[in-house]
């Protein structure tokens, strides 16, 4: 097996007469934070549903560890270890810190239905194996000791905390992060670089969609551009930096 974890090779996604993604070439290697960038409306939350199988594409490939993954349904996407979060922050309001969390865990869980009601071994090693994890993944977010508390009483920011610890849960060998700096105070943007640089250590691979410049220079090994669904520029932030086509996308040609 080759070190991309990711690739895509002309993927495109047409609604109507609409071309929201247009043959659109990107490799992500393993273990990298790859951001995915440009203008509103150019693209990039339409890739992320495309490779978490929200969308199936019009025409060309995704390939995940060489595999072709083109028609799989977003469940079995996350059993092979793609993992998300989303613009808008999806959580389960009723349920606690620790159990939507435990959601997360959904792929990873082996017992059945009579291990459950005879409460076996196997069961009792499950729980405190998720137990465990779910501490974690707490203490990764900064959300220890608060695992008690329901979502919907969470600051804003421990919002997205939680929604990241819960698409961890599944253990993804590629984390979709969509904007998750997106109405973020600069304490919380703060702590989230840290704790999005502390998963990229920990062999996570990342691919990032975010507006937020400074972030993205900061976080990124290597950046794809779209503008009008179409990839204008790849490279490292540095080279990315000083691209024409990509300075003239935020900011328009000069008369």
């Amino acid at each position: 097996m080759s070190d991309t974890v990711l690739k895509t090779e002309k993927l495109t996604k047409d609604f109507g007469g609409l071309r929201a993604v247009n043959e659109l070439d990107m490799e992500i290697k393993k273990g990298e934070i790859h951001a995915l960038i440009g203008p509103n409306g150019s693209g990039k939350s339409t890739t992320l549903n495309l490779l978490s199988g929200i969308y199936l594409p019009t025409e060309g490939d995704i390939c995940f560890k060489d595999e072709k993954i083109n028609t799989l349904p977003v469940f079995q996407r996350t059993e092979l270890g793609i993992g998300r979060t989303f613009q808008n922050i999806r959580l389960f309001d009723t349920l606690t810190v620790f159990d939507n969390i435990l959601v997360g865990r959904h792929t990873k869980l082996s017992t059945n239905f009579f291990q459950q009601i005879m409460k076996t071994k196997a069961l009792r090693e499950e729980e405190e194996e998720n137990r465990e994890k779910i501490l974690g993944l707490c203490k990764t977010v900064g959300l220890l000791g608060r695992e008690h508390l329901l979502a919907n009483g969470l600051p804003y920011g421990d919002r997205r905390m939680l929604e990241i610890a819960r698409a961890l849960a599944g253990n993804p060998s590629l984390l979709l992060l969509d904007e998750p700096f997106a109405g973020m105070s600069p304490t919380d943007a703060d702590r989230l670089v840290e704790i999005i640089q502390e998963i990229g250590n920990a062999g996570t691979t990342i691919l990032l969609v975010e507006h937020h410049m400074r972030v993205v220079m900061k976080l990124s090994h290597n950046i794809s551009v779209l503008n009008f669904g179409v990839k204008i520029a790849g490279g490292t932030p540095e080279e990315i930096k000083n691209n024409q086509n990509v300075i003239e996308a935020y900011l328009g040609k000069e008369g």
